[in-house]
């Protein structure tokens, strides 16, 4: 692809960047959101352009000035806010927690019933999460 097709992919990208947060003002979403799943509908079309994209350019050139541009904006009082400590959410954390925990546990025994893995195996697993279990309790401030 010639210097003229990367200035039309570039065109292009900018344009369907301005019409997908036209969309997100209408839909009242945040845009980096709407511009995820339109990254990801663009993705599925079998004949677009293969770009790469080299890390320092994106680390240095692109990345800069997108944070600036979102720090500019921020609602620092919102900011502090979402720093704080609330309660609820550690109780949903630890109640995530205790859940993932608990579906491990019985993964471990589908795959020892199912031979997948030994009984030694199966007891180190146990002994890992009854740890896991047990340092989650300690931090638990209830």
């Amino acid at each position: 692809m010639g210097i003229h097709g990367v200035e039309l992919v570039v065109l292009l990208l900018m344009i369907l960047v301005v019409a997908f947060a036209s969309v997100a003002k209408r839909l009242e979403t945040p845009y980096p959101i709407i511009l995820v799943i339109g990254g990801l509908l663009l993705s599925l079309f079998p004949r677009s352009p293969h770009l790469e994209l080299d890390p320092d350019i994106v680390f240095l050139v692109i990345l800069p000035p997108l944070l600036f541009s979102a720090a500019y904006v921020t609602s620092w009082r919102d900011f502090r806010y979402n720093l704080g400590y609330r309660p609820e959410d550690y109780e949903r954390w630890s109640d995530l927690s205790r859940h993932l925990m608990a579906v491990q546990r019985a993964t471990i025994l589908h795959l020892r019933n199912q031979n997948e893995i030994n009984d030694e195996a199966a007891r180190t697993l146990e002994r890992e999460l009854d740890l896991a279990e047990a340092r989650s309790s300690l931090a638990d401030p209830a």
